[in-house]
């Protein structure tokens, strides 16, 4: 009796979490939030994608020793003008300013996946101004970590979780329809705001909630690592930046639904 009063006054609130239904429900929901949050991190990737040191020919290897890795817009010529002789995507530049400022020849692109880059042609120099965007995309993750993490210890991880995804929903399907540079930036930049907040906060909500026997093996298989394959299946066959940033809204309503279910 003695042993069993101690062993009841030393218990933790971790010991009477165990392995069951809620568990596999709770593991459903990660990873439909891990998919989120990696397709948001990884979106520009694809979206925002231009070589900008080699060039890429479908007819040959490029430069890098790569085969048949065209995704990213490629300069093949200008007007009747052929420049898949040029040997990486600054000398394709050069020779492409070189020609439009002597002639009004039109720019002509390969290109697998349409980026922003192809779009709205920043492309060359251009690309510059689409990292910019991409940092202020990640400067907007590091506040919402901070914002969402403290807002999560106020209020709680279910109601901060509920608005983060959201926020992604809704922000991210109004993207698609963007118009220029400035106001993607803007939306991505939210995008990431509320991104930041769901990564900091499901990490804290999983180790609370998982039984503390069970969180490491369950930590390491519902990760980022296998969700890079689905994301780039959707990419492929997304084809283009406005799609998929609608299909990666759509992912992400069914862990906004379930996180309603969550206690």
């Amino acid at each position: 009796m003695d042993s069993d009063k101690e062993k009841l006054s030393t218990a933790r609130l971790d010991d009477f979490t165990k392995l069951g239904r809620h568990t596999v429900l709770l593991c459903i929901f990660a990873e439909l939030m891990v998919l989120s949050q990696l397709g948001n991190m990884l979106y520009m990737m694809y979206a925002g994608w231009a070589k900008s040191n080699t060039l890429c020919r479908p007819d040959r290897k490029d430069v890098s020793g790569g085969e048949g890795s065209c995704s990213a817009p490629t300069i093949i010529g200008c007007g009747e003008h052929d420049l898949t002789h040029a040997v990486s995507s600054k000398e394709a530049c050069d020779l492409l300013a070189q020609l439009q400022a002597n002639s009004s020849c039109e720019m002509r692109l390969d290109v697998q996946f349409e980026s922003v880059n192809y779009e709205w042609n920043y492309l060359c120099d251009g690309t510059k101004e689409v990292k910019n965007s991409i940092s202020m995309q990640m400067i907007g993750v590091m506040v919402g970590s901070v914002l969402f993490g403290q807002m999560s210890d106020m209020y709680g991880r279910k109601l901060t979780m509920l608005i983060c995804l959201f926020g992604c929903i809704t922000i991210s399907f109004a993207s698609s329809y963007t118009h220029n540079l400035f106001w993607f930036t803007v939306c991505r930049f939210v995008i990431g705001v509320f991104n930041g907040g769901h990564i900091a906060v499901l990490l804290v909500f999983m180790i609370e909630n998982l039984p503390k026997k069970h969180r490491l093996w369950i930590n390491t298989i519902v990760t980022w690592s296998p969700n890079m394959v689905i994301y780039a299946a959707m990419a492929y066959y997304a084809n283009n930046w406005r799609t998929l940033a609608q299909w990666s809204s759509f992912t992400t309503i069914p862990a906004f639904l379930l996180c309603l279910q969550i206690f």
